[in-house]
C-alpha cells in the first residue's frame, strides 16, 4: 500500500505545480494581449497623425 500512496502523493504533486504554471501563462498571455491592444492603439494614434 504504501507503493501506491507514495505515487499517489507524487501524482498530486506534479497536478498542484502544473496548475500554478498553467495560472501564471495564463495571466501573462493576458498581459501579453493588454501590451498588444496598447500598440496597436499607439500605432493607429499614429497613423491618424500622420495623414
Amino acid at each position: 500500500m504504501k507503493r501506491k500512496s507514495s505515487f499517489h502523493n507524487k501524482m498530486l504533486q506534479f497536478r498542484y505545480e502544473h496548475k500554478n504554471f498553467d495560472n501564471t501563462f495564463s495571466r501573462l498571455r493576458k498581459s501579453a494581449e493588454e501590451v498588444n491592444k496598447t500598440l496597436n492603439k499607439m500605432s493607429q494614434n499614429d497613423e491618424k497623425k500622420e495623414k
